[in-house]
């Protein structure tokens, strides 16, 4: 009986001493000055000598939207890190068709078209009505020859897909975006084959058409291009090439077409392929701002829009727009997309 009640009393001595203990350590961690107790190695070259509250600086917020920031940060969708790494950092090669992705999770490619379309969306519909609709009422000019020498005017909206279009071109990234019609101005843009098909259900119910275009072999994607600004449809109507001239407001003009050679990508190759888009609006909107910069006169380029008068946002202006108007349903869909895969 003795010998069984000095092991209790000694079982119940060591959880209190592991306890004392755990506090004590805990204690220590959280004590101002103890930084380096959390490091993972040395300091950086050049921060020997500074505390690491110097840079580091506690975090506001309740301990749940810590956490969730925090999980967010782990998975590189933080909303300043998404802009940043989709505007900012340039896009990295693809892998060759041949690689072996060995284990990582595939993202089908409709999803990623799904994204890409509505940041197409986003930054259509902010240039259409923003620039283009506003502008012309302030006395800018957009005209389908903009790039012609002694035109001083900009890209029609179009157009301004076109140039989107152009870089992606350019890009390592083999993902392809037009913008077709069954009543375009150019007969180049008239859609062919199974895609005639496929616009023909668009404009019958408006949904997305996803299919593999066995002419291309490639994976593609149609989405309904409307006519959401008033510029459009007088464009379009007054055109001496239109083969049609009784556009209204919100009628189904188009389909922007994206196409990939693959089934399915990673995630790293979906954020590339976004990356890319976005490089390829910035790229449109630019070449925008290099051609008025050059008119005998000129609008102000700066912070105020159309809107405000004979002005136009610079390029960190108008980017900013887009990224308000399309980061956080981009991070929510990639969060959706990724979480999927696991």
């Amino acid at each position: 009986m003795d010998g069984t009640d000095n092991s209790g009393v000694s079982q119940k001595i060591g959880y209190i001493v592991g306890c004392a203990l755990s506090v004590v350590v805990l204690i220590m961690l959280v004590l101002p000055g103890q930084g380096k107790l959390h490091s993972l190695g040395p300091a950086n070259t050049g921060h020997e000598k500074l505390r690491c509250e110097s840079c580091h600086v506690k975090a506001p917020g309740t301990i749940r939207q810590q956490l969730q920031a925090n999980i967010k940060y782990f998975l590189g969708l933080r909303h300043n890190a998404l802009c940043i790494y989709l505007f900012v950092t340039a896009p990295t090669p693809l892998p060759d068709e041949d690689d072996n992705t060995g284990s990582a999770a595939m993202i089908p490619i409709e999803t990623v078209f799904t994204i890409v379309a509505a940041e197409n969306d986003a930054a259509r519909s902010l240039y259409t009505k923003e620039i283009v609709d506003a502008g012309q009422k302030a006395g800018l000019i957009f005209d389908e020859h903009w790039r012609d020498e002694h035109v001083e005017a900009g890209p029609l909206p179009a157009l301004f897909l076109r140039e989107a279009s152009s870089s992606l071109q350019r890009s390592e990234v083999p993902l392809d975006l037009f913008l077709g019609s069954d009543f375009p101005i150019s007969p180049a843009n008239k859609f062919q084959g199974t895609q005639t098909e496929k616009f023909d259900r668009i404009k019958h119910t408006g949904e997305a058409q996803f299919f593999y275009a066995s002419d291309t072999q490639l994976y593609t994607a149609m989405f309904a291009d409307y006519a959401s600004a008033q510029a459009c449809v007088t464009c379009h109507n007054a055109h001496p090439d239109s083969p049609k001239k009784d556009w209204v407001l919100h009628d189904v003009m188009g389909a922007t077409t994206w196409s990939y050679p693959r089934e399915a990508v990673t995630a790293e190759e979906m954020m590339t392929i976004i990356r890319s888009v976005r490089q390829g609006f910035k790229d449109a909107y630019t070449a925008y701002i290099e051609a008025a910069q050059q008119f005998s006169h000129p609008p102000e380029i700066g912070e105020k829009w159309p809107r405000d008068g004979f002005f136009i946002p610079d390029v960190d202006v108008f980017l900013a727009a887009f990224e308000q108007r399309a980061s956080r349903n981009t991070l929510n869909a990639i969060m959706d997309a990724m979480i999927s895969v696991r």
